[in-house]
């Protein structure tokens, strides 16, 4: 274990705060993948302004933290923060309890992968 290791395990969240971390990430992973999505879609030709780098690398940033997770927690974590899903989109998949029961895993999991 390097030092780096032992730091990070260390750092521990109330679930509240884990909640909170996931849902800022999630909204800023949202207004970056939606500013992409205009910037391409518009009818002007442009060279890439920074704004338009950094919310590139954030969302990749967001992408390749999300696949240190499980898929179970992959799922919630794009459903729950990073997309705009429907109410009780879950239902599909899972118990309501056990959908809760795996929700708290996945934010841990995904907070953790993004290494704060």
């Amino acid at each position: 274990m390097t030092l780096k290791d032992s730091v990070s395990n260390t750092r521990e969240y109330s679930k509240e705060q884990y909640e909170l971390i996931a849902g800022y990430v999630g909204k800023t992973y949202q207004r970056s993948k939606n500013r992409m999505e205009l910037d391409r879609s518009s009818d002007m030709i442009s060279e890439p302004d920074s704004t338009y780098a950094d919310d590139a690398k954030l969302v990749y940033y967001v992408d390749r933290c999300l696949l240190e997770c499980d898929r179970n927690a992959q799922l919630i974590i794009r459903r729950e923060f990073l997309e705009e899903s429907e109410n009780r989109w879950y239902e599909q998949y899972f118990s309501r309890s056990t959908f809760y029961r795996l929700k708290a895993d996945a934010v841990k999991q995904f907070v953790d992968s993004l290494d704060l």
